[in-house]
C-alpha cells in the first residue's frame, strides 16, 4: 500500500511542450475487506479549447488485491495482485461518455458528505479533493464516503469508461501527455 500511496504525489508539472491541462479534482479510493482490497489514485485534468469547450483527461493508477482473484485448474482460489496505470480522454473518438460523467459530477456534490459516517464496512473509502484552482482561493473542499452519491458516481464512471481506458498516455496536439501520478516503487 505504501508504494501506491506514494503514487498519489504529483510527478511534477507538465513540461512546457505538454498541452496546458490543469488538475481539477483528485480522487482516492483505499480499503475494502474480506480479502479484497483496492488502492486507487485518480486525477481529473481539464483544459478549455476555444470554440469547443472543456477537454477532459482522466489518469488512474489502481491496485487490486483479491484472495480469490482467479481459480486454478483444480478449482482452488488463487490470490491476485494487479496494478494498472491507465488513461481516458474526451478527445478519443471512443470516449464521448467522459463528458456525460463529468456533467453528472454536479448532481452528487449537493448530497455528498464532507466526512463519512462512522460505520463498519468492507467498502473502500472514496475521497474527492477539489484542486485549489477550482476552489477560488479558498481551501479546496474534500468529500469522503464509503457509500452514497460520490461512491455511486465513481463506480458508474469507472464501469462506463471501460472501453475508454488505455495504458497509453493520450497524444494531444501531437504531444504525449505526461503523467501526473508518480509510478509506484513496487
Amino acid at each position: 500500500m505504501a508504494a501506491l500511496c506514494a503514487a498519489t504525489a504529483q510527478a511534477g508539472p507538465a513540461s512546457p511542450a505538454s498541452p496546458a491541462f490543469v488538475e481539477r479534482y483528485r480522487l482516492e479510493q483505499h480499503g475494502g475487506g474480506l480479502g479484497v482490497e483496492v488502492d486507487e489514485s485518480v486525477v481529473f485534468l481539464v483544459r478549455e479549447v476555444p470554440d469547443k469547450g472543456p477537454q477532459w483527461v482522466v489518469e488512474r493508477q489502481r491496485r487490486d488485491r483479491n484472495w480469490c482473484g482467479r481459480k486454478s485448474a483444480d478449482g482452488q482460489c488463487v490470490a491476485t495482485d494487479v496494478t494498472v496505470h491507465d488513461w481516458a480522454s474526451s478527445s478519443a473518438r471512443t470516449c464521448a461518455f467522459l463528458y456525460v460523467y463529468m456533467a453528472g459530477f454536479a448532481d452528487f456534490r449537493q448530497t455528498a458528505r464532507d466526512q463519512p459516517p462512522v460505520i463498519v464496512t468492507d467498502s473502500p473509502l472514496i475521497t474527492l479533493a477539489f484542486a485549489p484552482s477550482a476552489a477560488a482561493g479558498k481551501p479546496p473542499p474534500v468529500l469522503s464516503e464509503y457509500v452514497g452519491p460520490l461512491a455511486l458516481w465513481w463506480r458508474e464512471m469507472e464501469n462506463g469508461l471501460k472501453p475508454c481506458w488505455t495504458t497509453t498516455p493520450p497524444v494531444i496536439d501531437g504531444v504525449t501527455l505526461e503523467t501526473r501520478l508518480a509510478k509506484p516503487t513496487s
